[in-house]
This record gives structure tokens, sequence and C-alpha cells, in this order.
């Protein structure tokens, strides 16, 4: 497989800090991580990575509006000509914050939203969800357009018609979903958050019925390789115009981008919480061409049933899934619901 210089795209958990203590989080964040990187060393690290032709960073943490220099980041990314993309859960939003995100170039933002009210302030905290339409009342009124990313959770699932319903009247241009891993702080709370196989698929389907529904007008795309297989059952629905993850490559993490944990770690995934290289002592060029992860990933020798399976080279399952209950990344994702 043809090795790209350096990542296109990367995603960024730009501080360890946050203001909420959500019960999946990845991240497991709160409290400001030791190895945080300063002002001087984002910028370092943002300087190479437009050396090697990345051409979007999406910031994301912990809660990256925490960090008092995330304008002065963001602005410097953009000096750069690369785009730069913001997620926060939206409890930090006022008309300050908006402000000062249009001043330094930022037109949408991406606020996570696990369900209504009821499912969503069990995961993120009492009150969250309310704080989430006052952030979008502020956005509408400074024009700024808004995504959801939403996880998926064994609680969850069933009110996904009814969730995306309610944000296509709101000030959203779509929703993102997400499949839950139980890493970070989700391995603690992994028997009430996660779906066995039958209900991904059932919560997957949901989402590409309401696809179907309100078509190109409202995107609303799976984060999943597995969404391909609800596509493939379905295809003579399809149309080429659709804007989902169904029809395109599986997992793009070490052949297209990488992720930067907070400590410096560098992974394929913001889920994998084990790395081999660390920006403080490595650079991005090096882990990019090195990492013995992504050097199995470009490989795609994938193995179990997702190695026998006809859609391996455009699905290819979870890789964080199959080293998690493995640890072996090449391994069978446990999620997948087929039999191969």
């Amino acid at each position: 497989m043809y090795q790209l210089k350096g990542p296109l795209t990367v995603g960024w958990d730009i501080t360890h800090m946050c203001n909420l203590k959500c019960k999946h989080c990845y991240a497991n964040a709160g409290k400001k991580g030791k190895k945080e990187f300063s002002l001087e060393e984002v910028k370092k690290i943002i300087d190479e990575l437009n050396s090697l032709g990345t051409m979007l960073i999406a910031l994301a943490g912990g809660e990256p509006l925490v960090r008092q220099d995330i304008f002065e980041i963001i602005s410097y990314i953009k000096s750069k000509g690369m785009e730069v993309f913001i997620n926060t859960n939206g409890t930090l939003i006022n008309e300050n914050t908006i402000k000062k995100l249009i001043d330094v170039g930022i037109n949408n933002i991406e606020i996570s939203v696990d369900g209504l009210k009821e499912d969503h302030d069990f995961i993120r905290g009492e009150g969250t969800f309310d704080k989430v339409l006052d952030a979008l009342e502020i956005c509408e009124k400074y024009n700024v357009k808004v995504g959801i990313m939403s996880t998926l959770f064994k609680h969850n699932y069933k009110n996904i018609p009814n969730f995306i319903d309610f944000f296509h009247d709101k000030n959203v241009i779509g929703i993102g979903f997400l499949r839950f891993i139980p890493s970070g702080r989700g391995k603690d709370n992994d028997k009430i958050l996660s779906m066995n196989t039958s209900e991904r698929k059932k919560a997957i389907e949901m989402v590409y019925n309401k696809r179907l529904q309100y078509g190109e007008q409202f995107y609303l795309k799976i984060e999943t390789p597995l969404s391909y297989l609800v596509a493939k059952e379905h295809e003579n629905l399809m149309k080429k115009h659709q804007y989902m993850s169904f029809t395109e490559r599986g997992c793009d993490g070490g052949i297209l981008s990488c992720q930067i944990l907070s400590d410096g770690t560098v992974t394929f995934c913001p889920q994998m919480e084990k790395g081999n290289y660390n920006l403080h002592e490595h650079s991005m060029e090096f882990i990019w061409k090195n990492d013995p992860y992504f050097k199995l990933l470009r490989t795609r020798e994938l193995k179990g049933k997702c190695g026998r399976c006809e859609h391996k080279n455009i699905c290819g399952g979870c890789r964080v899934d199959a080293f998690l209950n493995t640890g072996d990344i090449l391994q069978e994702d446990s999620g997948c619901w087929l039999s191969c």
C-alpha cells in the first residue's frame, strides 16, 4: 500500500482538562495532564504537520474550550492554511466564546450530544442537555453552524428516530454517530453502555432509514466501518448522493489519519489508549513511518472472520475492538453480526 508522507487528518486531544465526568469518556478526562503540551510546543507540532501535508486538525479533549490559549491555537492552525475543527460538550459556549471563535475563523462547530434530555444527562450530568440547547440558540444568533456528534449506547439507541427528528428541527446541519468502545472511563461502565451485535445492527438501520427519509439536506453519518454492511444489505435503496460512511472504505486510522492524545501519545484512533511512540520523544514524521501498529494496519491482512469476509477491503471492522478483546489489532471485530 502506498504510504503518505504524513497523515492527511489529525485528531488532537489538545487537553486532558474537562468540566464534565462523562460515563463513556475514552480519555478519562478531568484534571490537567502532567505531559500536556505548552503553546510553543503545540505550534512546533502544527508546523511539522503542515510540512507533512496535513490538511485538517480536529481539536478535542477533554474539553478544548477549557484551555485558555485555544483561540490562539486555532488561529495558528488557520495561519498555516490548514482546516481546523473543534468538538465541544457545549456547556461552556456563551456569546463571548462564540465571538472569539468567529474572530479566529471558526464558523461551524461540533457539539457532543448523547440522546435527548434523560439519556444525555445520564451520560454527561444533570442539566447538561439544557446547556446544549442554550448553546444552539447562541450559535444560531451568530450564524455559526452546528453538527452533532453522538455516541450509541444500549440505553439510548431505541430513541434514535426521535433524537434525529428533534435535532432536525433545530439549528443543526446533521448528526454523526459513534460506536461506543469501552476504553478510559468507559471500561468502568461497559455493562450498562455496550450494545450486543443485534442491537448495534438495529441502531445502524435506524440511522440508515432516517437518512433515506431526510435526504442530502440533513447529513446523517455513522463513524463505524460496520455501517457499510447495512448499506450493502439494502443497496437497492441507496442513492449516490447520500452523505454517509456506508459506501466509504473502513477505518483509515494509521493509513490516512492518526490521533494525538493529550500526553503526546500518537495512536490510530482516539479510543486506542496504547501507543508505541510519543511526540515528546519523536517527530510525527518518524512515528508515521515507523509505528508498528500503523504498518500492520496498512497491510490489511486481517484475521478471523474479518480476514475471511468478502467486505474486508471496504469495511475492515473496528481495529480497537479487536485489540481490546484479543491484543491483536488485525483480529476480528467482536461487534460484527456476520458469520464468515
